[in-house]
């Protein structure tokens, strides 16, 4: 997928640092997700694309988007539904 890499989080903190990398997507599951923004977010990520349907506890300084797949879903079934 054009180069990406998806990587493990034992490896994910040296890998922003030595990167640079200011932007994380995360979907892991809700248990997992606020430790693993703390980590990308101690690393230096400044946004963070949230696909876990939990509220991240950031600071001010951290862009956060949370997406909704279920939302996503049903926009889209609405989108292909035939005129009635």
């Amino acid at each position: 997928f054009a180069g990406l890499r998806v990587r493990s989080i034992a490896e994910i903190f040296g890998v922003i640092k030595t990167q640079g990398i200011e932007m994380a997507v995360i979907t892991v599951p809700a248990s997992a997700a606020q430790e693993v923004a703390d980590i990308v977010q101690n690393a230096g990520v400044k946004a963070i694309w949230n696909f876990v349907p939990v509220r991240l506890n950031m600071p001010e300084t951290v862009a956060v988007e949370n997406q909704s797949l279920a939302w996503g879903l049903i926009t889209l079934s609405h989108r292909t539904r035939p005129a009635q």
